[in-house]
């Protein structure tokens, strides 16, 4: 960073520029922090033939700004490496006032009261810096403060609006169903119901799919540590060569034994082969369900309401079935009444009555539904 800035020194003012960085003097007393550095520059500028030039005058003639110029600079390449290590913090080479801050300015101690600070005495220039520095902390607390009280304040506006759009959403919603038909809303927590079990189905393969290629690979693990076992045996009885003339007996006990052996393995070959893993989703269907409602709750719980919609509305057709039945066993009964007080009437020779009342009864029969 002293590089880059030395650098636009010279290319600005073409003079030479010599550089120090100093540590702290933490002996003497100063802020371990302070880490610095001095920065000389020639009042001549210097040409190309490394020759002494004429002076420069910008300092003199427009040093107060040349002073601005090179604060504004050294503030922004701070910034710049701040911003490359990732740091948050940033410098402002503005006074308070130019920055629109409510804090008050030190006065600038010079060498002679820093000596004097760093030996623990205190002068009226350091006491009046102290009690700046501690009203400028107070302000920035209460600034602080005041700014948090205000973010909370967005926020809890921001949550209220938030939740007063989803108490709309849910109204809207709920006035949505309301205007549906039974046969529109039936369809619709079918279409839920299918949905979630194809979610379940679906995940059910991917576990039972996984399971197979885990156990499938086992099992070639095992099948490979046979193979080896079969190549070592074989490689026995290839060492074991054909059977002697003398001591056939040690030969014989020696080959039954490994192609005992190697029967074994052949047998656990063929039972690893012939028993391969099957792709079982059904197996995995509650372990499946598991996952799919903890991976997307909104669906389980559309699930529950569709579920609950059809169970209300079977409930609804079985009461208005049975209403219906009730209603045609009345009519049946009144019926039956009104043709035995209709053959009463004939009976008694009141045949126009009794027609009148047959009438009567077919205009208030109700129509079948």
């Amino acid at each position: 960073m002293l590089n880059e800035l030395c650098g636009k020194i010279v290319e600005r003012h073409k003079v030479v520029v010599d550089a120090v960085i100093h540590a702290p003097h933490t002996a003497g007393g100063s802020d371990d922090r302070n880490y610095h550095a001095h920065i000389m520059l020639t009042t001549r500028s210097i040409n190309q033939q490394g020759d002494l030039d004429k002076k420069t005058r910008e300092f003199n003639d427009n040093g107060k700004q040349e002073v601005e110029h090179w604060r504004q600079q050294f503030a922004e390449l701070c910034n710049q490496f701040l911003e490359q290590v990732g740091s948050h913090e940033r410098v402002d080479h503005r006074s308070y006032k130019e920055q629109g801050l409510d804090l008050e300015a030190t006065q600038h101690e010079g060498s002679t009261i820093t000596q004097l600070r760093r030996q623990g005495k205190d002068t009226e220039i350091s006491l009046s810096n102290d009690a700046i520095k501690a009203r400028n902390t107070e302000r920035q607390l209460i600034k602080g403060l005041e700014q948090e009280i205000l973010a909370t304040e967005r926020l809890v506006h921001d949550l209220e609006q938030t939740r007063e759009n989803l108490d709309q959403e849910q109204r809207q919603k709920e006035k949505d169903q309301e205007q549906r038909s039974p046969e529109e809303l039936t369809k619709i927590a079918y279409s839920v119901i299918s949905q979630y079990n194809d979610a379940i189905a679906t995940e059910a393969k991917n576990i039972a799919s996984s399971i197979q290629k885990t156990e499938i690979e086992q099992i070639n693990a095992v099948l490979e540590q046979i193979e080896l076992s079969k190549s070592d045996i074989k490689h026995q009885k290839e060492e074991l060569g054909k059977r002697p003339l003398f001591f056939g007996g040690k030969w014989d006990t020696a080959n039954a034994e490994i192609q005992k052996q190697l029967n074994q393995l052949e047998e656990q070959e063929r039972e690893l082969r012939n028993n391969s893993p099957r792709f079982e989703p059904e197996r995995y269907t509650d372990r499946a369900k598991l996952t799919v409602n903890k991976a997307n709750p909104n669906l389980k719980a559309k699930y529950d309401r569709a579920r609950n919609y059809l169970e209300r509305e079977q409930q609804r057709k079985l009461a208005e079935q049975e209403k219906r039945k009730q209603e045609a066993k009345a009519i049946q009964e009144q019926e039956k009444q009104a043709f035995f007080a209709r053959k009463a009437l004939r009976e008694q020779g009141k045949h126009e009555e009794a027609n009148k009342m047959l009438e009567a009864e077919k205009r208030n029969r109700p129509r079948s539904r």
